[in-house]
């Protein structure tokens, strides 16, 4: 029997260091959901005491332990109602006095269900959480996994819950509207793992952030948008999630999960904590700017012969040439088997009877079909050709940015607004992201912080040219906080 789990997100407005006023509108929010029939409650992070606190000395006064007035209320009504509960709160350890930014899940016995601290913690003030910690649980439904707010920017938390069984992840957050959409990155954790993503975000004013517009959003792992919902005052909000069976299924992570190769995941627990340049640490040489064509074919025959001619005139020059599977690599490939291989820091990529290749001064590799990705260097500028499937995984994203890779070209035969999505917001594990079909040639760049990533997008035939500098990427800030247990099995 099909039917749907009643789901209520508070999107409170939460009132900077108010804990009293916090609580009560909270145990409030969480009596009226669970009488009105929702099964699982969700609150956003940092639910009881607010989020922006410049220092420890200034944030600890607001903070509870696990046997704290917040969540003995919560337990109080999980228990009465039969309900589960999911809050973001500040959280002291009474036995270390650390302070951490926490998820807590209380199941319907009133335990604690799942306890996930922050992993991309606040440095002001709080302590990171431990990777290996059980951020998980189980329902009647299936698997539910917590994450908080910029936990979820990375890849690999939510690829590691989705891993351990989650069928639905759990994102508290406190999310301005300012900088990266969540929504979109929400989106893109769900697809590539095939599982549900909800994030619970908040409205109103912080210290120092305006949420009055941060929107909260519910997505099915199959990409079925069941809420997108911003709000200037407190609101419960209803989400009906989709049963099969009674339960909630994941298909499509299974599908995903089996496509993973981690035989070449073990870059993942190189550590870059601390590092500001990667430039010698893993082989690297110094490289100067590199130039970088990226071309979308032209359309008349006799315009497209001048594309490749082009191309191969380059030869010889510290120039990168990327090209969309299709005519314009087949000829290009065609020039290189014919003994025209580029000297000097030229490379040229592009996919060929649905083989993707590489052809510089040391020759020409073609991907075989149970390959991957091929890295190869060319004057200290190292690059990645990667088939799209392959760079769907954050795995192999971050284990490329581990291998010092400045850039990863992967050639798509056709790039759907989703698998754009897909691979570019790869470039957030600190990797520029370029890809080329038939229609569009576009380059990703990541962001300094938190802010958007940069689109340089050629979709009118012709070339898109551009001078990438390098050394500004090696200065990498990559999650390092992994369950390399889960993600390199």
């Amino acid at each position: 029997m099909n039917r749907r789990l009643p789901i209520t997100l508070l999107h409170l407005d939460v009132h900077h260091a108010r804990p009293e006023e916090n609580r009560s509108n909270i145990l409030a929010g969480v009596r009226k959901a669970a009488r009105k029939g929702s099964r699982l409650i969700v609150l956003p992070e940092m639910a009881v005491s607010g989020y922006s606190f410049p220092s420890a000395q200034e944030a600890e006064p607001f903070a509870e332990s696990l046997d704290g007035p917040t969540l003995a209320g919560l337990r109080e009504l999980c228990t009465h109602y039969g309900v589960y509960c999911c809050i973001g709160m500040l959280e002291k350890d009474p036995e270390t006095g650390l302070l951490y930014n926490s998820a807590i899940a209380i199941g319907p016995d009133g335990s604690t269900a799942a306890h996930h601290r922050k992993l991309a913690a606040e440095r002001r003030w709080a302590t990171p959480g431990n990777p290996y910690t059980r951020s998980w649980f189980d329902t009647p439904w299936g698997g539910v996994g917590m994450l908080v707010c910029a936990d979820s920017y990375y890849g690999l938390p939510a690829r590691t819950l989705a891993l351990q069984g989650a069928d639905l992840i759990l994102v508290l957050a406190n999310w301005p509207p300012q900088g990266v959409d969540p929504r979109i990155i929400w989106r893109a954790r769900a697809l590539e793992n095939g599982v549900g993503v909800i994030g619970c975000n908040r409205t109103g004013l912080d210290q120092t952030m305006d949420c009055r517009a941060a929107a909260s959003y519910a997505v099915t792992g199959e990409g079925e948008v069941l809420l997108n919902h911003s709000s200037h005052e407190s609101r419960a909000l209803p989400v009906q999630w989709p049963l099969i069976g009674g339960r909630m299924t994941s298909a499509q992570r299974q599908q995903i999960l089996e496509t993973r190769s981690p035989r070449h995941y073990s870059h993942l627990g190189r550590d870059t904590n601390g590092l500001e340049d990667t430039t010698h640490i893993w082989g690297s040489a110094p490289s100067s700017p590199v130039n970088i064509q990226m071309l979308v074919p032209e359309r008349h025959p006799e315009r497209a012969h001048a594309q490749i001619r082009e191309v191969m005139a380059s030869s010889g020059q510290a120039i990168v040439s990327m090209l969309p599977p299709g005519p314009l690599s087949a000829s290009a490939l065609g020039y290189a088997e014919g003994q025209a291989v580029p000297k000097g820091s030229t490379m040229i990529a592009g996919a060929s009877n649905g083989n993707p290749f590489l052809v510089g001064p040391w020759g020409i590799h073609i991907l075989s079909e149970d390959q991957g990705f091929h890295v190869a260097e060319v004057d200290g500028f190292r690059m990645a050709l990667v088939r799209p499937q392959a760079l769907l995984h954050p795995e192999l994203a971050v284990s490329l940015a581990k291998r010092g890779c400045d850039l990863a070209f992967a050639p798509c035969l056709d790039l759907s607004p989703d698998l754009r999505t897909l691979l570019g917001v790869k470039c957030l594990e600190r990797l520029p992201i370029a890809l080329a079909s038939p229609e569009e040639s576009v380059l990703f760049l990541p962001p300094p912080g938190h802010e958007p990533w940069s689109e340089l997008s050629q979709t009118r035939p012709g070339t898109l040219r551009i001078k990438l500098d390098s050394a500004a990427f090696r200065r990498r800030h990559i999650m390092d906080r992994l369950n390399l247990e889960v993600l390199c099995r």
